[in-house]
C-alpha cells in the first residue's frame, strides 16, 4: 500500500491523499479517487499527471507552481506538467513509481 498526495488542477485546497495497492493499475486509481471525492462522472473522465518540474525534480510544497495551485491558480510550470502525456490507465501504480523513482504527488485533471 502506497499513499499519493493528488490535486486537482484549476480547484482552490484540493490536495488530498490516496492510498493504493501499488500493484493495481493506474485506472484503479482513477477508481479511488472517483469515489473518495465523490464524482457524479464516470473515472475514466479523470486525466493523471506526474508532478515533476522540467528539472526532473519532484514538485515540493514550497514552490511557486504549488503555493498558485492551492489557490486554484495554474500556474505556467503546473501547465507544461499537464501538457505532456498523461499516466495510462494499464499502467501499474509500481511500475509509475520505479521508473519515476517514487513519486508522491499526482496532478488531477479532469476532462471537459
Amino acid at each position: 500500500m502506497v499513499t499519493l498526495f493528488c490535486a486537482v488542477v484549476g480547484v482552490v485546497g484540493s490536495a488530498f491523499p490516496v492510498d493504493i495497492d501499488d500493484g493495481q493499475s493506474v485506472g484503479h486509481m482513477k477508481d479511488v479517487i472517483n469515489e473518495k471525492k465523490k464524482y457524479r462522472f464516470p473515472a475514466d473522465e479523470l486525466q493523471l499527471f506526474l508532478a515533476k518540474t522540467k528539472r526532473g525534480g519532484w514538485l515540493p510544497d514550497d514552490d511557486p507552481a504549488a503555493l498558485k495551485l492551492k489557490i486554484g491558480v495554474i500556474h505556467p510550470d503546473i501547465q507544461t506538467m499537464i501538457d505532456v502525456e498523461q499516466l495510462e490507465a494499464t499502467r501499474e501504480v509500481k511500475d509509475v513509481l520505479v521508473v519515476n523513482k517514487m513519486v508522491d504527488f499526482i496532478l488531477v485533471r479532469i476532462r471537459n
